[in-house]
């Protein structure tokens, strides 16, 4: 089965974003500031605590096409309601969908909450000077077959998405999201 590492299209669309105020003031009192900036990697569910905030598009330079879905800090997506729709039923096991609004209309936070372990992947890094410099390649094991993973290893914390994630994406014509083969 293909995983592929998920990145934000900022020069093929305007992205999702949100004021990170508005962020701070639903999280920050119940988990703290630096739990709620680096919410990805300490893989929190925060759904009990979650207030509606407002979600915007931002112009990324030449860009005309809205997001239907953005990448904020590789293990969060911003969506509209196209991208609910259409990836709701492949990540529901994956995560918590936080409920917001987009230019007067539903929008969602997808929270990933499948954070798999350092050691668990096989991960070659090209090197120099007998130092990392970059990931070479990830061979994920053939049971990390989930639709949406967050992964760290020495160098990089990505998200990545299983066949079935870029299946439902693409079928749906999505924008705001690129796929890059894991290895």
């Amino acid at each position: 089965m293909a995983i592929y590492r998920i990145e934000a299209d900022v020069s093929g669309c305007q992205s999702i974003v949100f004021d990170i105020d508005d962020y701070l003031d639903v999280l920050a009192p119940s988990i703290g500031e630096k739990q709620a900036m680096f919410l990805p990697m300490v893989n929190l569910a925060v759904a009990e605590t979650w207030s509606p905030i407002e979600l915007a598009y931002f112009q990324n330079e030449g860009t005309v096409d809205l997001a239907d879905v953005s990448l904020w800090k590789s293990g969060v997506l911003l969506m509209n309601q196209k991208g609910y729709d259409a990836l709701r039923d492949v990540l529901t096991g994956n995560g918590e969908f936080l409920p917001c609004e987009l230019s007067g209309k539903a929008a969602y936070i997808f929270n990933c909450l499948e954070l798999k372990p350092e050691n668990g992947a096989k991960v070659s890094y090209k090197e120099k000077e007998g130092g990392k410099q970059s990931v070479e390649a990830i061979e994920f094991p053939d049971g990390w077959n989930e639709a949406l993973f967050k992964f760290k290893n020495e160098l990089t914390f990505n998200l990545y998405g299983s066949e079935a994630f870029k299946v439902a994406y693409d079928s749906n014509e999505l924008k705001g999201l690129y796929f890059s083969p894991s290895s």
